[in-house]
């Protein structure tokens, strides 16, 4: 049985992502790592300053027995990601699907946001990707 981490900010992602996997993939193992206080803190400081934190929250994850880790928060999905060779598996973002969809869409997209963090990562995240594409 595969083993999946999941870096959440917020508790309210549990029941949805055991939903998810209860739906379609009932043979994925999760477990789910909360720590609220990343997503205040990168929202004061920004995304960077949690990076330590969030690497500790990775590792924890690992060695629970995660194979890879979800990270469900776009505030701290880049951060989370760029951190997946430090910890040795897989780091993905929730909203990269999302967002690249919107970007192979076209041009003219809105963004909706839950706290003010996750605009500007999502952005930088879709400028790039609009910019490879060119």
């Amino acid at each position: 049985m595969v083993t999946l981490g999941l870096l959440h900010t917020s508790p309210v992602h549990v029941p949805v992502f055991d939903g998810l996997r209860d739906a379609h993939h009932p043979g994925l193992a999760l477990r789910h790592h909360v720590h609220e206080s990343l997503l205040e803190r990168a929202g004061r400081e920004g995304p960077e300053a949690v990076a330590p934190a969030v690497r500790d929250a990775l590792a924890e994850a690992v060695r629970e027995g995660a194979e890879a880790v979800l990270c469900t928060c776009s505030s701290i999905g880049a951060v989370a990601e760029a951190l997946g060779p430090q910890v040795g598996v897989p780091v993905l973002r929730v909203d990269r699907p999302m967002a690249a969809a919107a970007v192979a869409a076209g041009p003219a997209r809105r963004r909706a946001r839950h706290v003010e963090s996750t605009l500007a990562p999502t952005w930088r995240w879709s400028r790039r990707r609009r910019a490879r594409r060119a």
